[in-house]
């Protein structure tokens, strides 16, 4: 299966692109999911929900914190550490071709 996989061969399966999605974006849904988590704590607080809003709530923090991550990515962490290995490789060429 590896082989397949890095030759290019290996189809992934559409039923776990929800799973890639949130897996590639773990590390940046690890450090903003809290503000959502409040965002909706808040609301829920504000709005003096009942409890059988808990679950639609819970997924919809899911969903958002995805979607943040995935924007902290895109426009920070991605090219911030873009950035770092270019300016990384001027400063030791030796490394270049060993990463």
């Amino acid at each position: 299966m590896q082989k397949r996989y890095v030759s290019g061969q290996h189809i992934p399966s559409g039923y776990t692109g929800i799973l890639r999605f949130l897996g590639k974006n773990s590390y940046e849904i690890y450090l903003t999911h809290m503000f959502v988590v409040y965002l909706f704590v808040r609301l829920y607080n504000t709005l003096d929900l009942s409890g059988e809003w808990a679950w639609s709530l819970y997924i919809s923090v899911i969903v958002v914190s995805g979607l943040l991550g995935n924007l902290v990515a895109k426009y920070f962490s991605i090219p911030f550490n873009n950035s770092l290995r270019e300016k990384f490789k001027k400063v030791n060429p030796k490394n270049q071709e060993g990463s």
